[in-house]
């Protein structure tokens, strides 16, 4: 029941992110006393908005689709486990009305990342993207479409390669059609 950005706040960090919302989670911890902190526990957060985040603001852009950009999320939630001043997340899952992301990954406590995710989107929202960019997803019977990308960097400056995902799996399809036109029309 920890109100999220009250807790951030508190805590000093690079990143020009913020999250609201109310954070529950369950957690055992080892070497409080010597300070090398470990241990791991579960955190779920629920009717937060997640606001300046880079990645989701470049999501957006690239798939020109405004409600990515500071989204509310329904529910997130994830497994941790810190060691070594880096928390490993398992089982990452995000829900907000548009989309979901889903995934693993590591984040240090001095900034860098490296995350591997799966953006989905639902079905208005896959109605909304560009053909060409939409051709980038993998459709599923229900309308909804995914794609994976990862995320490295810092938390201060997180990288993605979804752009290149995009035009990589588009490149892809030409490819894929090419080769079938001259199957057809030697």
């Amino acid at each position: 029941g920890f109100d999220v950005a009250k807790l951030t706040q508190a805590t000093t960090s690079n990143s020009p992110a913020k999250l609201t919302g109310t954070l529950d989670f369950q957690s055992k911890w080892r070497g409080v006393e010597t300070g090398k902190l470990d241990g791991e526990g579960d955190a779920q957060i629920a009717d937060g908005k997640l606001e300046g985040v880079k990645i989701l603001d470049e999501i957006s852009q690239a798939l020109k689709i405004k409600e990515l950009h500071d989204p509310i999320i329904k529910t997130g939630k994830t497994h941790f486990v810190v060691s070594g001043r880096q928390a490993q997340l398992t089982g990452l899952q995000i829900e907000s009305s548009i989309f979901s992301i889903t995934g693993d990954g590591t984040v240090s406590f001095d900034g860098p990342l490296n995350m591997n995710l799966v953006l989905i989107l639902t079905r208005d929202a896959m109605n909304k993207l560009p053909s060409q960019v939409a051709a980038s997803f993998v459709k599923q019977q229900d309308g909804t479409g995914s794609i994976a990308f990862q995320v490295t960097g810092t938390t201060s400056n997180p990288q993605t390669n979804l752009p290149e995902r995009l035009l990589m799996q588009n490149t892809q399809i030409q490819h894929v059609l090419n080769k079938a036109l001259n199957k057809f029309f030697p």
